[in-house]
């Protein structure tokens, strides 16, 4: 019963640390993203962003979403990501 216990105990530890993880991970993300709908650059909850959205992403501001980049080029600091340095 302890081994069972304590195997039950480091399970529900290695679970906490790795949704703390993800919830650390999803408060970076920016709340609102600029979004080009008609011609127009509206900004919107990401939450709001759509497949097939066209965003407007400008240099030093965090993207919001996963997606492809379609004009231009840039690079991006993945390191929070990655956990590199």
């Amino acid at each position: 019963t302890t081994f069972v216990l304590l195997g039950h105990w480091f399970e529900m530890r290695a679970r906490g640390g790795a949704n703390d993880a993800v919830r650390t991970l999803l408060e970076l993300a920016p709340s609102m993203a600029l979004v080009i709908r008609d011609g127009q650059t509206v900004e919107v909850p990401t939450a709001e962003v759509m497949p097939g959205d066209l965003m407007l992403v400008r240099p030093g501001s965090k993207i919001p979403t996963d997606g492809v980049v379609e004009e231009g080029e840039s690079e991006i600091d993945e390191s929070m990501v990655t956990g590199e340095s």
